[in-house]
C-alpha cells in the first residue's frame, strides 16, 4: 500500500508538470485588475515556491487558504515584508485566535507601497494641446483587509472563508470634453471579495489535500470608464506530506515536507509550484521551491528559525530569496509566533 500511494502521488505530480510544459496554452493576459493580489504573501510560502495552500497551523496561510488556520491552537500572528522589484514593497500582517467549539477567527491586511510619483498632465490652456504641466507628487494606494472564519468539521476535514475589502486609488486626474470646464476624476475603486478553501487530512501518514478559490467578486470599473474588470480569480489544488513518516527512527528529530500546488488563474496560463522543507528538531528549517509557467518568478530558497519560550509561546523568523527572470532578486522577511 505504501508503494502504491507513493507511485500514485509521484505520477500525478509528474503528469501535471509535463502537461504544463509540453502543451501550449492561450495566454489570458489583461483579464483582471488589482493584480497586486497575485503577489504571494509570506517568507515561508515564498521559500516553498508558493506551494502553500495545504499548510496549516501557520497564520500566514490565511492569505492562501483560510481553512489552514482551523488547526491553530490558542492564538497566532505574523508580520510579513516583501521587498518586491522596482522599489515596490508589500507589507502584510495577520492574527488568528481559536475560540474553541466556535471555531477560529482571523484578521489580515495587505498594504502595497509604490513610493512617490511625480505627476504631469496635458495643459489645455488656450487650446494648446501636447503642452504638459506638472501636477505635483502623488502616491498610489492599494489595500486588502480581511476577516476570516475557519472550523474543523472533523479531525480530518477543515473549511474556511475570508471576506475582504479591496481598494485601489490611482490618484486624481483632470479631463476636459470639448469646451466644457475641466473635471477632476477620483480614480479610486473598492470592492468586497471572498476567499474560501478546504483541507482534507487523508489519515495516510501526514498526507493532506487542499483546495482554495481566492478573489471572488463582482465586476468593477473606474469612474468615467466604460469597461469593467474583475479581480484576479485563482483556483488552486494542493498536496502536502512529510515523506520521513515512512522512517519513524529518523522522523523523531527530522522532517522533510514536500508540497505541490496546481494553479488555475483567470488572467494567465495554468501554473505549477513545488516546494521542499527540511526541519531539524522543529528549530531550524531549510526550504527550496520552483515555479513553472510563471511570468516573472522561478527558483526560490529560504530558511527559518523557531524559538519556544514555553509550550504555548513561540516565535519564528523566516527569510526567502526569489529569483526573478527579468528583474532583480526579491527578498522577503517575516516574524510569526504563537500565544
Amino acid at each position: 500500500m505504501k508503494s502504491i500511494n507513493t507511485i500514485l502521488i509521484v505520477s500525478i505530480l509528474g503528469l501535471t508538470i509535463f502537461y504544463s510544459r509540453a502543451y501550449p496554452q492561450i495566454k489570458k493576459t489583461a483579464q483582471a485588475g488589482m493584480t497586486f493580489l497575485n503577489i504571494g504573501v509570506g517568507a515561508r510560502a515564498a521559500g516553498l515556491g508558493g506551494s502553500f495552500i495545504a499548510q496549516d497551523k501557520d497564520p500566514s496561510v490565511i492569505f492562501w487558504n483560510p481553512a489552514g488556520i482551523a488547526s491553530i491552537e490558542g492564538g497566532a500572528y505574523c508580520i510579513e515584508r516583501n521587498m518586491w522589484f522596482a522599489d515596490i514593497t508589500q507589507n502584510a500582517a495577520a492574527l488568528a485566535y481559536n475560540f474553541g467549539k466556535f471555531g477560529v477567527i482571523g484578521v489580515s491586511l495587505i498594504a502595497m507601497d509604490y513610493g512617490t510619483f511625480y505627476g504631469t498632465e496635458i495643459s489645455l490652456a488656450d487650446r494648446e494641446f501636447f503642452n504638459y504641466r506638472e501636477t505635483g507628487e502623488f502616491t498610489i494606494d492599494e489595500y486588502a483587509a480581511g476577516l476570516s472564519y475557519a472550523r474543523m468539521i472533523s479531525n480530518k476535514f477543515f473549511v474556511g472563508t475570508t471576506v475582504k475589502y479591496v481598494t485601489q486609488n490611482l490618484f486624481n486626474s483632470t479631463i476636459q470634453k470639448g469646451l466644457a470646464p475641466e473635471k477632476t476624476i477620483d480614480n479610486s475603486v473598492d470592492v468586497f471579495a471572498i476567499d474560501f478553501g478546504t483541507h482534507y487530512k487523508t489519515g495516510f501518514k501526514s498526507l493532506t489535500f487542499a483546495m482554495s478559490a481566492r478573489n471572488f467578486s463582482k465586476d468593477i470599473q473606474f469612474p468615467e470608464q466604460s469597461e469593467s474588470f474583475s479581480l484576479p480569480l485563482i483556483f488552486t489544488i494542493g498536496v502536502y506530506m512529510d515523506v520521513l513518516n515512512f522512517y519513524p527512527s529518523i522522523n523523531k528529530n527530522h522532517s522533510f515536507y514536500l508540497s505541490f500546488d496546481g494553479i488555475h488563474p483567470r488572467d494567465y496560463v495554468e501554473k505549477v509550484s513545488i516546494g521542499a522543507e527540511y526541519g531539524f528538531m522543529d528549530i531550524l528549517f531549510l526550504r527550496l521551491g520552483y515555479k513553472w509557467n510563471f511570468s516573472a518568478e522561478n527558483f526560490a530558497a529560504g530558511f527559518g528559525f523557531k524559538h519556544r519560550l514555553s509550550s504555548q509561546i513561540g516565535i519564528t523568523v523566516n527569510y526567502a530569496y526569489s529569483n526573478m527572470k527579468y528583474f532583480a532578486a526579491v527578498h522577503r522577511f517575516s516574524i510569526s509566533g504563537t500565544f
